[in-house]
């Protein structure tokens, strides 16, 4: 009897033992099928999605948004569309093919003699896990966004806030090229800029669009730009920052105008990109000299306001007190301006009045007296000059003065300025 018990749990044992490798050898078998559907089509098991969480959810393509290249030009130009010229973001190794894609649509605008396609949207298209012939390479659009183009009054403000121009237009001005940025760029995601060219007078200016793309956050448009000098945007390492910069170039004749962006992560997610220009409104310190020396910058004295940020700097650090990111940000900023300036007074001019101009606009007063005093032939000439650069001279002074009135040599320019004005023109 004890015997038919022992043989009967072994029978038992050995029926569990085979249904465990069964069961083990189906899962197995499952999940390599499961694997394999995965990688060439993934809507075969989208039917996993319910047992699933939202963040491993797989994804499911419609076979009809899947694409070769060639079906995706002729559905754009269906539309009424030009397709442009598509950029590879993400790239495999080996020379496969790249992983994401993004293709420009233009549009043929009407009354146009040059630059008559404008890009309208923006498609990103994505490299698609799909059953059909290995020989063709299929994407699947998976965003895009409209272009509407960029404000004229934003394109020409440099040139109206020197007055070279006025601002009698709001309306969007086209873009009309896409391009990647071929140098160094921040290491996090992949930076493009939309641009468009217009002539203002005898500017020939730049302007655009910055895009960013990151296969988290995927297809940003981020801030429009303009440069007076034609220049597109590039990535410097402007401040003591190890991080590289966006750098834009408004300058106009010998006024320096430039934009400096650092990239920065939203705080309401982070892994959104946004770029945050260094600004000069508000003083990173607060204590009088500091301030001083950004009421001076931002009134165009950039080397005085350099020396003056340099001589707290060091006066600081030997008191052991500390020196912020933001205020060696605004720092480098202002020797950024400084070095522009400076060397604009130290180039040899044509005429005494434009050396007097780049020496008062470096807030080199002394030698602006010397090279006054030393012309008198050309005096006329330098009296014409202060009297139509009045306003920028006479902001220079009162803000010298403001923060130092006891200084004879701006004071005697302050006279100067005022003299010129009431000469007969």
């Amino acid at each position: 009897m004890g015997l038919n018990k022992a043989k009967q749990r072994s029978w038992i044992q050995t029926l569990i033992a085979i249904a465990l490798i069964l069961t083990s050898t189906g899962l197995v078998a499952s999940g390599i099928w499961v694997s394999i559907q995965l990688f060439i089509n993934p809507n075969a098991v989208s039917w996993m999605n319910k047992f699933l969480p939202k963040s491993a959810q797989i994804p499911v393509v419609n076979p009809e948004y899947i694409k070769n290249l060639t079906q995706i030009r002729t559905k754009i130009q269906k539309l009424g569309k030009i397709p442009g010229e598509p950029i590879p973001l993400q790239t495999n190794a080996n020379t496969l093919p790249p992983k994401s894609l993004l293709i420009p649509v233009l549009n043929q605008r009407t009354n146009c003699r040059r630059n008559c396609q404008q890009i309208v949207e923006l498609r990103l298209y994505q490299l698609a896990k799909t059953t059909q012939p290995a020989a063709e390479t299929y994407y699947q659009l998976v965003d895009q966004i409209p272009i509407e183009g960029v404000d004229e009054a934003l394109v020409i403000s440099p040139l109206v806030r020197e007055e070279v121009t006025e601002n009698d237009s709001n309306l969007p001005l086209p873009l009309t090229e896409l391009h990647r940025f071929t140098d160094k760029t921040p290491s996090q995601g992949i930076w493009l800029y939309l641009m468009g060219r217009k002539m203002q007078g005898i500017n020939a200016i730049a302007y655009g669009q910055i895009v960013y793309y990151s296969p988290n956050s995927g297809l940003s448009l981020l801030s429009p730009w303009t440069s007076t000098t034609g220049v597109v945007p590039q990535w410097r390492q402007v401040t003591g920052s190890k991080s590289l910069e966006l750098f834009i170039d408004e300058t106009v004749d010998l006024e320096p105008h430039f934009r400096v962006y650092q990239v920065k992560t939203t705080q309401s997610d982070q892994n959104q990109i946004q770029l945050e220009e260094i600004s000069l409104e508000k003083p990173a310190l607060k204590i009088r000299a500091y301030e001083n020396a950004i009421f001076l910058a931002r009134n165009g004295l950039w080397s005085p306001a350099l020396k003056l940020l340099q001589s707290i700097k060091q006066r600081r650090q030997q008191q052991r007190e500390s020196w912020s990111s933001e205020a060696q940000a605004q720092m480098d900023l202002i020797q950024l301006y400084a070095k522009f300036t400076s060397k604009q007074a130290e180039q040899t001019w044509a005429s005494p009045s434009q050396q007097v101009l780049a020496y008062l606009i470096d807030g080199r007063w002394e030698e602006a007296r010397q090279v006054f005093q030393a012309s008198s032939e050309d005096s006329p000439e330098v009296v014409a000059m202060l009297r139509a650069e009045e306003e920028r001279l006479s902001n220079r002074v009162e803000a010298a003065l403001q923060v130092n009135p006891n200084q004879p040599e701006v004071q005697a320019w302050k006279a100067q300025i005022l003299a010129a004005q009431s000469v007969k023109r």
